[in-house]
């Protein structure tokens, strides 16, 4: 009897009925492909989080469904730690505002808040705006004639435009793009502008103009391009962020290792240069300051899809 009632309980905690967590590859799966924004933050994490934690750590890219196609793959996974999802806006806030699920988001265990985008406003040399004042004022003059890129409804870059367009009045088409080929439009000039989020070396290769920093203070990484507040566009904060989280039931020491892994690696200046040549400012600390910060960015988008009258796709 003691020794089924122990079998029992062994069965009970997947992740610790194989000895200490980790003793095996863990996955981290990524609500996009190969090449986006998430996978470069993932391509420069990941090698930290092996080190510390002693186990292979690989990423899986399952896009599709604007990033519910990952998010239901890793909640309905094991809760034992071996398979972990990359959180970012569409999984904790765009895609439960718009109620495009068949799953609960509120079962995802947040472990950790990695970092906060710097969203950058940029535009196709072709159109004549170098800078913040003359871009809203040309797309005052030009209604309806000026088109914007974006991952699609209730993504950062969406998110962005929409409270531009809102405060300053704007009449600035969507075009989305749910996979790949923004930045390639971008730059034949196919669209006209986005909020852009990745690589400084995009912006710094002369292909197009940066309008501005979108928010209070310039970027670190690139001092010369001014701030919204600077060019009168002030308290505009509508970035995205990154966490990583599990399924429900996870064990809390998982919760706790894979949290104190990433606070430890984002601790290393390496990592935190690798993160700001992404235009990504890591953050790290506990649990629940993630999770405060998920419902900051809950409600702040939640007001921008009513105004703007976002829809599911």
């Amino acid at each position: 009897m003691l020794r089924r009632t122990l079998l029992g309980a062994a069965l009970a905690t997947p992740a610790l009925a194989q000895g200490a967590w980790p003793n095996r590859p863990i996955r981290i799966v990524d609500i996009f492909a190969a090449g986006s924004a998430t996978d470069a933050v993932l391509r420069v994490l990941t090698p930290h989080m092996q080190e510390i934690l002693g186990q292979p750590v690989v990423i899986e890219n399952r896009a599709g469904g604007s990033g519910t196609v990952a998010t239901e793959y890793v909640l309905r996974a094991a809760p034992d730690g071996y398979t972990l999802g990359l959180g970012a806006l569409p999984v904790h806030v765009g895609n439960p505002l718009l109620k495009r699920l068949n799953f609960d988001t509120n079962d995802a265990v947040v472990m950790v808040l990695i970092g906060t985008n710097r969203m950058m406003l940029v535009s196709h040399p072709s159109i004549p705006p170098r800078n913040l004042q003359q871009f809203i004022a040309y797309a005052r003059a030009n209604p309806g004639k000026l088109s914007y890129g974006s991952g699609g409804n209730a993504t950062p870059q969406q998110l962005a435009m929409e409270l531009l367009k809102i405060r300053e009045k704007l009449d600035i088409e969507m075009v989305p793009y749910p996979r790949t080929g923004l930045i390639q439009d971008l730059l034949t000039g196919r669209i006209q502008c986005a909020f852009y989020v990745g690589p400084m070396d995009v912006i710094q290769s002369g292909g197009l103009i940066t309008l501005g920093i979108a928010g209070s203070q310039r970027s670190p990484e690139l001092p010369d391009i001014p701030s919204f507040a600077e060019q009168g566009v002030p308290d505009f904060e509508s970035n995205g962020f990154f966490t990583l989280y599990g399924p429900k039931g996870t064990p809390a020491e998982v919760v706790a290792r894979v949290s104190a892994a990433v606070n430890q690696a984002l601790a290393r200046p390496e990592l935190r240069r690798a993160l700001a040549e992404q235009q990504v400012v890591a953050r790290g600390g506990t649990p629940a300051e993630a999770m405060a910060h998920i419902r900051d960015a809950y409600a702040r988008a939640e007001a921008i899809i009513r105004d703007a009258g976002i829809k599911a796709e």
